[in-house]
């Protein structure tokens, strides 16, 4: 079988390692609540745990098409955005990581993780001015003083030497 998990799977049943579905379905697992938006959130939160297997496995293409599944169905999941578009910045997919980013932070306009997400992004393909920014704007909704010294350095990457040593007083 093509499908490396389909694979591993069957090659335990095969090897008598696993005898039965329920060796691999958990016995605590409890059913989809019944309420849509519920059902849809455990839908998505599957599929993440499908995109970590692929990622694990090498297979980053079928990484991506599983958080476009889980993004299909939880838009607003910003950690899985900013995951998605790392993983196409990783496949050199530049226009998909940056659309990524934007909808993370177009998603969740008040989380501080989606915009410092997006700044990364810019810092690490050599656009500090608009890293700095985002950067600035995640500092403003409560990014953690750990993450906040990547404004500075984005700063001075952009030659905004006194602007980068008043982030850095500040911090």
């Amino acid at each position: 079988d093509p499908d490396p998990l389909v694979r591993e799977f069957a090659n335990a049943v095969s090897s008598g390692e696993v005898e039965e579905w329920d060796e691999v379905i958990p016995t605590d697992t409890t059913p989809v609540d019944s309420e849509p938006v519920a059902a849809l959130e455990e839908a998505a939160a599957r599929l993440v745990t499908e995109t970590d297997l692929w990622f694990h496995l090498g297979d980053y293409r079928q990484c991506v098409r599983a958080q476009a599944a889980a993004l299909m169905l939880d838009p607003t999941w910003a950690e899985l955005n900013g995951i998605n578009g790392w993983v196409y910045w990783s496949l050199g997919r530049n226009a998909e990581a940056l659309g990524a980013y934007q909808r993370g932070v177009r998603m969740n306009r008040g989380d501080w993780q989606s915009r410092f997400d997006l700044g990364q992004h810019y810092f690490l393909t050599g656009r500090f001015d608009a890293a700095a920014t985002e950067f600035e704007r995640a500092r403003k909704l409560g990014c953690p003083a750990p993450f906040s010294y990547r404004h500075a350095h984005a700063l001075e990457k952009a030659g905004h030497l006194a602007e980068s040593l008043a982030v850095w007083r500040e911090l």
